[in-house]
C-alpha cells in the first residue's frame, strides 16, 4: 500500500468520525469529569472506531509479516510490540483545549490481554445488555473516555501505520482537529 492510497482507504475515514466526535460536544462538553457520560452516539462511535482499529491492525500487520492472514487482537499485538518502536507506551498528544486527559491506549496491551477500552468494547459488541461487577450494563461503558481512548488508538496507529508506507503524495502529514502528534 502506498501513502495516497491509506489516506483514500482509512485515513477520510478516521477524519469523518473525528469530526462526529467533535460534533458531540454539543452536547457533553469533552472534559474528564464527562469521562463516564454515555450516549447513543458514544456506543455508534465507540463500535465504529473498534472495528476500524481492528482494520487497520490487521493491514499493518499484513504488511509487517507480507502475507494476509486473520489474527486476534492478541497476536496482532504481539506482531505491533515487535515492529513499532515503543509500542506500549505510544501517546497520543493532544491539543491544548483537550489537555486533561492522557492516551496511552496501548500500555496494558500484551500478548495474553489488552487494555480496559479494547475489553469494554468486546463487552458491548458480545453482550451489551449484560450487567458488570457494579450491576451496570455494558452499555454504559460505551462512554466519552473510551471513545476517547478508541479514538487515540486510531490516530496512533494511522500514523505509525502512514510512517512505514512507500511516499507517492509529497509527503503529506495526516493531521487532526485533536491530537498534535504521536509520542
Amino acid at each position: 500500500m502506498k501513502k495516497s492510497e491509506f489516506i483514500k482507504y482509512y485515513w477520510n475515514n478516521y477524519i469523518l468520525i473525528e469530526n462526529k466526535f467533535l460534533s458531540t460536544e454539543k452536547y457533553i462538553s469533552i472534559e474528564k469529569d464527562n469521562s463516564a457520560a454515555y450516549s447513543l452516539e458514544y456506543l455508534n462511535l465507540f463500535l465504529l472506531l473498534c472495528n476500524e482499529y481492528d482494520a487497520i491492525t490487521s493491514e499493518l500487520c499484513n504488511h509487517f509479516e507480507g502475507k494476509a492472514k486473520q489474527r486476534n487482537v492478541c497476536e496482532k499485538t504481539k506482531i505491533l510490540m515487535d515492529n513499532v518502536k515503543n509500542f506500549n507506551n505510544l501517546k497520543a498528544n493532544i491539543k491544548d483545549s483537550y489537555n486533561e486527559f492522557q492516551l496511552v491506549p496501548f500500555k496494558k496491551f500484551s500478548e495474553n490481554s489488552s487494555s480496559e477500552w479494547w475489553q469494554n468494547y468486546n463487552n458491548i459488541k458480545h453482550n451489551r445488555s449484560g450487567k458488570d461487577n457494579n450491576g451496570k450494563p455494558n452499555y454504559y461503558k460505551a462512554n466519552l473516555k473510551n471513545v476517547l481512548f478508541a479514538l487515540s488508538a486510531v490516530y496512533i496507529i494511522s500514523s505509525k501505520f502512514y510512517e512505514v508506507l512507500e511516499d507517492d503524495n509529497g509527503n503529506r502529514s495526516l493531521t487532526s482537529e485533536i491530537f498534535l502528534n504521536v509520542q
